[in-house]
């Protein structure tokens, strides 16, 4: 049995200005760095094999928060990449509402239903961050002992690898992002080949 906790990157200024950030690549802000401080002290009594996050500024940042005081680098797994927001990205909301309402509001009701331009598609997102997780759970499967493995993701992906490991569909997607807990979420997980 493999357990993996689920960490959610700390925050960016964008992010905290209640922009849509996407692939943007943006350091942590005074929030994030006590945020990732925090999921570093959450974590300091478990274990863990390995530590993996994507390659954007505030994962990574993230990522060396939890591996402090550890023997072990963070691992690069490039699948765990927010969504590609593509012209959405730096964008709030409100202004993608303005610009064009319809769409916006089916994003909102029907995730996988609309890609946002130049974008990527929730169900593209997904495929990509599933294949990832599962990469992770097939190099760490060993069946005579337990294994603990950090992944840190930024919110989207954070909320793809929520619905991925808790067998829910793309269309729970806001409502992963908006139940990210304040720290790492645990989850029991069985080998690639028993899923």
């Amino acid at each position: 049995m493999m357990t993996i906790y689920l960490i959610q990157s700390g925050q960016t200024d964008y992010q905290g200005e209640g922009r849509l950030q996407g692939r943007l690549s943006m350091p942590l802000s005074a929030v994030g760095q006590e945020q990732s401080e925090s999921a570093r002290r959450q974590m300091a009594e478990v274990e863990l094999t390995a530590i993996y996050a994507p390659d954007d500024e505030a994962s990574t940042a993230t990522a060396k928060a939890v591996a402090k005081g550890r023997r072990m680098k963070v691992r690069v797994a490039k699948g765990l990449s927010e969504l590609d927001l593509g012209l959405w990205q730096g964008s709030t909301p409100a202004q993608i509402e303005h610009r064009q309402p319809r769409v916006y509001r089916r994003w909102l009701e029907e995730p996988a239903a609309v890609t946002p331009p130049e974008g990527e598609s929730f169900e593209a997102a997904y495929g990509r961050v599933a294949e990832a997780v599962d990469a992770i759970l097939a190099r760490h499967h060993e069946p005579s002992g337990a294994v603990n493995v950090a992944v840190v993701a930024p919110p989207m992906a954070a909320a793809l690898v929520r619905c991925y490991l808790g067998r829910g569909e793309i269309s729970q997607v806001w409502s992963m992002v908006q139940a990210s807990p304040d720290g790492p979420q645990r989850f029991e997980v069985e080998p690639v080949d028993q899923r």
